[in-house]
């Protein structure tokens, strides 16, 4: 579905990323991880078309990822200031459906997200941070997307929020035979929701392979790191 070949990057003279490849397939969930500065974000913007490429290609379903807007969303990382504090729930999520021409969404779609349709009219300050989450998740899904791009999702919520989030992500991705490209720096939390892991250092791909063995038999000596740095069993 989703193939990332050759990606560069640089602001400036700085680069950012150098020669990244990976690909995601049709209802998969692939996790991007890596320190800090690993360039992860940037890779998550490209794909979803706010930042452009040095260097590459990334294409959905074998056309440039830029014409499949509408089936390409972006989940970000902090819920709060990814709304508009101005505006209802509702109008937050007619918003994306009145930009590609399609019909409002219904209160079945904040349900899917494990809400009271009655917060439709709420402000995001009415709301709690777990809620926004879901908003943001319930407005990602409201121009039928098949792949999501979730930018640290988990990373202002409390640990027992992070579970709650990560089940309705699970949850989402089998009722919607979804796809997700996850970008986190924590292994655990990827390893938990996904099927392989790409692990990046200073811009670069240095280790691929599924979730499980990527924890059980990690090759490079960055995953290691990222491997022993990362308390087990939180998300089990």
């Amino acid at each position: 579905m989703l193939r990332v070949d050759g990606l560069g990057k640089r602001y400036g003279r700085t680069p950012v990323l150098s020669d990244v490849a990976f690909t995601v397939g049709d209802g998969e969930a692939v996790g991007l991880v890596g320190s800090s500065g690993a360039g992860k974000t940037t890779i998550a913007r490209c794909v979803v078309g706010q930042e452009r490429p040095r260097a590459g290609s990334i294409t959905y379903d074998g056309v440039p990822v830029g014409r499949s807007r509408r089936h390409v969303q972006m989940v970000f990382q902090d819920p709060r200031s990814s709304l508009n504090p101005r505006w209802t729930v509702r109008r937050s999520l007619r918003e994306p459906a009145r930009n590609f021409g399609l019909p409002a969404p219904g209160a079945d779609l904040v349900t899917q997200v494990g809400l009271d349709p009655a917060l439709l009219d709420r402000y995001p300050h009415e709301l709690s941070t777990g809620q926004c989450q879901r908003i943001c998740i319930a407005r990602a899904l409201v121009t039928g997307p098949r792949l999501l791009v979730l930018d640290e999702p988990l990373s202002a919520l409390d640990l027992p929020l992070q579970a709650q989030i990560l089940d309705l992500l699970d949850e989402l991705r089998r009722e919607r035979g979804l796809s997700y490209l996850f970008v986190s720096h924590d292994i655990m939390v990827v390893a938990a929701l996904c099927d392989r892991v790409v692990v990046l250092q200073n811009g670069r791909v240095v280790e691929e392979a599924a979730a499980t063995d990527l924890l059980t038999r990690p090759q490079h000596p960055h995953t290691r790191e990222l491997v022993a740095d990362t308390p087990r069993l939180r998300y089990a």
